[in-house]
């Protein structure tokens, strides 16, 4: 199984994607089993499966992750109220126990 670049997903549909998810999730349940029953000599699909399923779920989420991003950057008056003042000090610590 060869890994699809990233390139390439990222121009795929969400539809699409989802699709492929579901696929790649399959092909790596199917390759546990066989693992399991000693019946795959290359166990490195299940590593590449799961970076690919990982890859796509990133795809997938980081619309989202981007809206969350800009709603957080806007700050409000308290919060920055709060940054112009200084940083708490920390305490002096003697030598005595």
């Amino acid at each position: 199984m060869t890994e699809m670049k990233i390139e390439k997903w990222r121009e795929m549909t969400r539809t699409d994607l989802e699709r492929k998810l579901v696929e790649l999730r399959d092909t790596l349940l199917k390759t546990q089993v066989k693992v399991q029953t000693k019946q795959v000599e290359n166990t490195a699909q299940l590593s590449a499966t799961r970076r690919d399923i990982a890859r796509i779920l990133t795809l997938l989420k980081y619309p989202e992750q981007l809206a969350t991003v800009t709603e957080k950057t806007a700050v409000p008056a308290a919060a920055a109220k709060s940054a112009d003042k200084p940083a708490v000090k920390a305490k002096k610590t003697t030598g005595k126990k």
